[in-house]
């Protein structure tokens, strides 16, 4: 939710939306900013896009913490003629922790 208002210029829409699906509880952020390059991993630590302040460790906190219960975490560039990107998090219907070894 943070990057989508960092993201998306005034008067313009981010849309929260949840639902369930076969796997558990899908939650997605819709923004109408400007996209990601999706040849680029901004899932990796200090990895940034474009010139909004920040360090680059939101998303990689958030997809070490969703993996660390068993869910996922994406981020695509919108499908439907408008400028923007989808997060989506999957939390499975059995969540688990995974343990260190």
């Amino acid at each position: 939710m943070q990057n989508a208002l960092k993201f998306t210029p005034e008067r313009k829409t981010i849309a929260f939306k949840s639902y369930l699906n076969g796997v558990g509880i899908v939650i997605e952020v819709i923004d109408e900013g400007c996209g990601i390059d999706e040849s680029v991993d901004l899932f990796a630590p200090f990895k940034r896009q474009g010139n909004k302040s920040g360090v680059g460790l939101g998303l990689f906190l958030a997809k070490s913490a969703a993996e660390a219960i068993g869910a996922t975490i994406t981020l695509t560039n919108r499908e439907d003629g408008i400028d923007g990107t989808i997060a989506r998090l999957v939390l499975p219907s059995k969540l688990c922790c995974v343990l260190p070894q």
